[in-house]
């Protein structure tokens, strides 16, 4: 954004040149007094008297050959730059806030199978218990039931060190301290885009790009 206030301050003194490039004004006041000796003095005039000197220049290249039209066209175009460069980072930001959304629903949606899994698991792993302890089957599969369901707490627990890390991303994203999104978001399912989109031809999505667009104003101010 302060780009282009720049941009727009040089737009400003490239229309500048239009106009005079240099104006001076001087002025100049002074009270004077005639010596009592002086010669052919007159008898009845002041000896105090005052004196008042001003002028007023200027230099003006008039803008025969274009330069100065040039210049300003080459300013607008960088003007135009500057703004396709705030657009991208507009779509960068938006395209960053939107995969950390999908990322946070994502997480969110592992938790649920991961917790469903350990259910199962620590069913799986009483049935292979009771099953050890009646002499059907051995400690092998015990051990191995115990094992899934510390692996499977293990995963929910990273699972909510990878939330946190998402939200706080998407906070820092949005300009706001890192602070739990949950309550803010509440449940919901993970976003999918529309299984048609109209674009257009080819060279009208090429434009849609700010980079593109920043690059051809670029080549404009050449």
């Amino acid at each position: 954004g302060c780009r282009v206030l720049l941009a727009r301050a040089r737009l400003g003194v490239a229309i500048g040149e239009l106009f005079p490039q240099q104006q001076v004004m001087e002025g100049g006041y002074s009270r004077n007094a005639v010596s009592d000796n002086a010669a052919n003095r007159f008898p009845g005039m002041e000896r105090f008297y005052s004196q008042w000197d001003y002028g007023f220049g200027l230099a003006w290249e008039l803008d025969f050959w274009g330069r100065f039209r040039r210049a300003i066209e080459a300013s607008e175009a960088l003007l135009d730059s500057s703004v396709e460069e705030y657009d991208a980072a507009l779509v960068t930001l938006i395209g960053d806030v939107a995969s950390s959304y999908v990322q946070i629903r994502t997480i969110q949606q592992q938790m649920v199978y991961a917790r469903q899994t350990l259910e199962l698991q620590k069913q799986g792993h009483a049935i292979a218990d009771a099953k050890y302890k009646g002499g059907s089957t051995t400690e092998l599969d015990v051990n191995q039931g115990k094992s899934d369901v510390a692996s499977t707490e293990a995963l929910i627990e990273q699972l909510h060190i990878d939330l946190r890390q998402a939200e706080n991303q998407l906070c820092i994203l949005l300009g706001m301290p890192p602070t739990d999104l949950r309550p803010m978001l509440g449940e919901g399912p993970i976003p999918t885009a529309p299984a048609e989109i109209v674009v257009g031809i080819p060279a009208e999505l090429i434009r849609r790009r700010p980079d593109v667009r920043r690059a051809e104003r670029l080549v404009a101010a050449q």
